[in-house]
């Protein structure tokens, strides 16, 4: 990791609906099935007239000050039964050469915080157990969440799902 001297090229910012088309290029870059999914997702989280607009769903992008360009993503949105004090992290993702600087565990702090003022209790995300996430799980582990089940073979033989929590009631 750097210093943050790249960190500070970065500001945050919610995503708005002409962001759509560079976060999904980042996604499908790392996940050409969850790139596609995000696009989907995307388009109806700001064209849907039936979404109702809420604190409890936001999505948020990494933008470089020098360039303009996204260069990451990180949102969050309540499950399916809108369970009280529950939340779920959406997309977390990074531009390839912005990983490894400090950028996703600064977006996802930054997520956290949001979260945190909403008075949730739990934040839950899923990811998978391929190598091309271990990154991801370790940025997820310093910032406080842990590994709560895996569902073997989920994805495929040898790639299974895990379900990650950051118990919002702890100090992280």
């Amino acid at each position: 990791m750097t210093s943050g001297k790249e960190d500070q090229k970065i500001t945050i910012l919610p995503m708005r609906k002409k962001d759509i088309s560079a976060v999904a290029a980042i996604i499908a870059s790392h996940d050409n099935f969850d790139g596609k999914c995000s696009e989907y997702y995307y388009r109806e989280y700001f064209t849907s007239t039936k979404r109702v607009k809420s604190q409890l769903e936001q999505n948020f992008v990494a933008v470089d000050k020098n360039t303009g360009a996204v260069v990451g993503v990180c949102g969050f949105a309540p499950d399916k039964y809108m369970t009280p004090g529950i939340i779920w992290l959406t997309w977390f993702y990074l531009k390839k050469n912005y990983r490894g600087k400090g950028i996703g565990r600064r977006l996802l702090i930054y997520t956290i915080n949001i979260i945190r003022k909403l008075k949730i209790k739990k934040i839950y995300l899923d990811t998978s157990s391929h190598l091309k996430y271990a990154r991801s799980i370790k940025v997820y582990k310093k910032c406080g969440f842990n590994i709560e089940g895996t569902f073997v073979d989920y994805y495929g033989k040898g790639e299974s799902m895990i379900i990650m929590s950051l118990d919002m009631k702890k100090k992280s």
